[in-house]
């Protein structure tokens, strides 16, 4: 229930981006609806991790030995998600830096 509502809490939180989205002429509704469901997909992985974090510090200070393990769990989730995030970053600005030699390449010629 807590994870449930953490999750429309933060969707919420963010509908107005969805808003200034729809207010884009002609294809602003098809805009909205598309950043509606990254934003709903993204703030299920936030609001997953935020509530693994809150459940293992409870049982951290109630049962340590079920504590520390669903903590470390929850770490790792997302150190492991911020990780690949950057990759992502990364790869991405390489794909782009090649794009940009290749363009000043084709203008030499």
């Amino acid at each position: 229930l807590g994870f449930l509502l953490m999750w429309i809490g933060l969707v919420w939180f963010l509908s107005p981006v969805e808003v200034l989205m729809d207010c884009i002429p002609c294809i602003g509704p098809y805009i909205g609806d598309a950043v509606a469901a990254g934003v709903c997909g993204l703030m299920f992985l936030v609001s997953l991790f935020l509530s693994l974090l809150t459940i293992a510090l409870a049982w951290l200070i109630v049962r340590p030995m079920i504590g520390i393990p669903v903590l470390v769990v929850a770490l790792l989730a997302g150190g492991g998600a911020f990780y690949l995030a950057k990759q992502g970053r990364e790869k991405k600005l390489e794909r782009q830096k090649k794009y940009a030699a290749n363009q000043a390449a084709d203008i030499q010629m």
